[in-house]
């Protein structure tokens, strides 16, 4: 019988297995933007997802939990309060931390193209996701 955990007394190395190139996250240049938002085509479904994380930062998981009401174009900025959370396949209201809540400006060459696609999504209520399936329902991307 083995009365305690040997392996407690091991020492593990701490290796970085990273370079120092490879440590900084690494944005795409405006050429790569527009040829990858090309290559996507504006009138898919996925254009304006891409479009919109592109130009605010934000992440999957924030720009799928958005609703129709979290988008203020006379301030011109989102509000981002919730998270889509993959493994539950459900949005969560409270952030991880309070710096999650935020107001991420809306760029203004994107506002028109926005609206025009809310204009044309099946769901118009203020709760309803920003990113729609023809139901209307929240689009869960791949």
């Amino acid at each position: 019988m083995v009365n305690r955990n040997e392996a407690s007394k091991c020492k593990i190395p701490k290796t970085d297995i990273f370079n120092e190139e490879n440590k900084e996250a690494k944005a795409l240049t405006e050429e790569h933007e527009k040829a990858f938002l090309q290559d996507l085509g504006q009138r898919t479904k996925h254009y304006m997802i891409a479009l919109l994380m592109s130009n605010t930062g934000l992440r999957p998981g924030k720009a799928i939990a958005l609703e129709r009401r979290d988008i203020n174009f006379s301030k011109k900025y989102i509000d981002v309060n919730r998270t889509f959370i993959e493994r539950l396949r459900k949005v969560h209201n409270v952030p991880k931390t309070a710096s999650s809540r935020r107001k991420v400006p809306l760029p203004d060459k994107i506002i028109p193209l926005l609206q025009e696609y809310m204009l044309m999504q099946p769901n118009k209520d203020p709760h309803a996701p920003l990113f729609q399936t023809e139901t209307g329902s929240r689009h869960l991307f791949p």
